[in-house]
């Protein structure tokens, strides 16, 4: 695995300014410290988020480089209506980071003392293994929810198909989808979280091989965060002892992918755990290669 150290703003600035960048559930948490870190540097970004209110008011305070567009990333219509409002007002689409996300599950992970994360462990929506009943169902075992996936993958695939049919008709362009530590660990009371997580670096990985990404110049990579300080992590038990990264520190590694040769970020992907930074898929292809005879 290769160590890499963040970038700075005098190196990141110049390849960023005047670029457009959209970034979807960039309301609050890293999306929104990932979109104020690239308006800073000059950048034109487009927040895409579902909370209006929050999305409006993380806009203005970024300031006069930050734009809100409301969309939910399940739609296929509303992420269109993006992408089009945005190359209509912009003339381009520069690079698109796919950081929307959900993961109800996390309640679990609470003090285990807490009511409500008791209740939360009998709910198929937060634990699919519960053996909650559906009373509308004549009392027969709940069915699972698939929002998780709805969000975190069917968002992503959206979110990278419009992309890179705008980014093919203007020379190319970039792609960071933010996925999670979970993409390679187990959390075992995040099952679907996981699998969510999971689904993208497998998107990233086969999607970063196809002959269209290298014949339009196009990249698509990964950052994967461990534990973050975010509003989706405040329910997590402060017992546990872990070295969590900022929103900032997440934004970082994006800005890395955003900038550096695109034959160096296409496919990989970048663990980040506090400030240090490890591209982690160099050596996992090689371990795939002793496998594969």
């Amino acid at each position: 695995m290769t160590s890499i150290s963040a970038p700075t703003p005098e190196a990141v600035s110049p390849a960023v300014k005047d670029k457009v960048i959209i970034i979807t559930g960039a309301a609050s948490g890293i999306g929104f410290a990932t979109a104020r870190l690239f308006a800073s540097l000059g950048a034109q970004v487009v927040i895409a988020d579902l909370d209006e209110d929050t999305g409006t008011q993380a806009a203005r305070e970024i300031g006069h480089n930050c734009a809100f567009i409301k969309c939910d990333v399940t739609y296929w219509q509303e992420q269109l209506d993006l992408f089009r409002v945005t190359q209509s007002k912009y003339g381009k689409i520069d690079v698109v980071v796919c950081n929307a996300g959900i993961d109800p599950e996390i309640v679990s992970a609470g003090p285990s003392t807490e009511k409500a994360v008791r209740e939360a462990k009998s709910q198929v929506g937060f634990n699919f293994l519960a053996d909650e009943v559906d009373e509308e169902m004549g009392g027969l075992l709940k069915r699972p929810s698939t929002v998780v996936l709805d969000v975190n993958v069917s968002g992503v695939i959206y979110g990278i198909k419009l992309a890179v049919h705008y980014m093919s008709k203007a020379g190319g362009g970039r792609i960071i989808v933010i996925g999670s530590a979970a993409s390679y660990v187990a959390v075992p009371e995040q099952s679907i979280y996981c699998a969510s997580k999971h689904a993208v670096l497998g998107l990233v990985r086969a999607t970063s091989n196809r002959a269209e990404m290298k014949e339009n110049n196009i990249s698509v990579s990964m950052v994967a965060p461990w534990l973050t300080a975010t509003p989706m992590t405040n329910g997590i038990d402060p017992k546990l002892n872990v070295l969590a990264s900022t929103s900032v520190d997440v934004g970082w590694a994006v800005a890395f992918m955003a900038t550096m040769p695109l034959k160096e970020v296409n496919g990989k992907s970048i663990w980040v755990q506090g400030q240090s930074y490890t591209e982690v898929e160099d050596s996992i292809s090689e371990c795939y290669s002793q496998l594969i005879r």
